[in-house]
């Protein structure tokens, strides 16, 4: 009797299962049997080495790849630094505009300084000159192209903080017999001296009982010392909008603010 040498499996025609070894026809319809074909055992697919597969292996040696970084590295702080230095605060002259402490602002300017008090005013020599002086006080007249126009402002200091008490014993000190027919005209909006914020009060009088002008007393204290400024000239009827509402607003905002208080510096 003919038999598969092969492992059994299935008649391919009733499905008749047929051991190992069995007869070459299925014992039940008599079919012949189709031998299997024998099963591989043992395969493994083929696999790729490491070093082939891209991304498996360092692209950059350690001895390459610091050299690198440390390249990257000097190259992002020169640009962080080279940025930052340029968007740095820049100190520039100032002229009228700017607070005081940060060097000379204004050209060609002299400076009037308090040995008592310490305070400093920087005026223009061309605008200005000093008619009086104490040792708690200065006062400068105002000069139209070099000619003196009789026009005044007055710095005084004192130790303490009232600078309300301040305006008021400096209105009180006013020479009646320059000054007739003082009338108040209201605060002084956003008075400061040296950009420190202070009061302030507006009166118009007649000045040697023959010329209208607005007269501005202001106040403020930096370092436990109080300052008063006391000015006065013609008041400002055009369009041109001169500082504290007088003709000579300009010439008086330079040394008011460009004043530096004592021991600030």
């Amino acid at each position: 009797m003919t038999t598969l040498p092969v492992a059994g499996g299935f008649c391919g025609r009733c499905g008749a299962p047929f051991p190992a070894g069995a007869p070459a026809f299925c014992g039940r319809c008599g079919s012949p049997l189709v031998a299997t074909q024998p099963v591989a055992s043992g395969y493994t697919y083929p696999v790729v080495p490491h070093s082939m597969v891209p991304g498996l292996r360092r692209r950059l040696s350690a001895r390459l790849l610091f050299p690198i970084l440390g390249v990257i590295v000097i190259v992002l702080t020169g640009v962080i630094t080279t940025v930052a230095v340029a968007q740095r605060p820049q100190t520039v002259p100032c002229g009228y505009y700017c607070g005081p402490h940060v060097g000379t602002r204004l050209i060609s300017t002299s400076l009037y300084h308090s040995d008592r008090f310490g305070f400093d005013v920087e005026y223009s020599p061309s605008d200005m000159s000093i008619t009086d002086k104490s040792d708690s006080s200065v006062t400068f007249d105002v000069l139209d192209q070099g000619k003196n126009t009789g026009f005044q402002i007055t710095f005084a200091a004192h130790s303490g903080s009232d600078i309300d008490a301040a305006i008021q014993a400096a209105d009180a000190n006013l020479d009646t017999s320059r000054f007739q027919d003082l009338q108040s005209q209201g605060p002084v909006r956003g008075a400061e001296i040296g950009l420190t914020l202070g009061h302030g009060e507006v009166y118009h009088a007649n000045y040697n009982g023959q010329q209208p002008v607005g007269v501005i007393i202001m106040a403020a204290t930096g370092n436990n010392v109080t300052v008063v400024t006391t000015m006065f000239s013609p008041v400002d009827q055009t369009v041109n909008n001169q500082p504290y509402g007088l003709l000579d607003g300009q010439t008086f905002d330079a040394p008011i603010t460009n004043f530096i208080f004592g021991g600030a510096g």
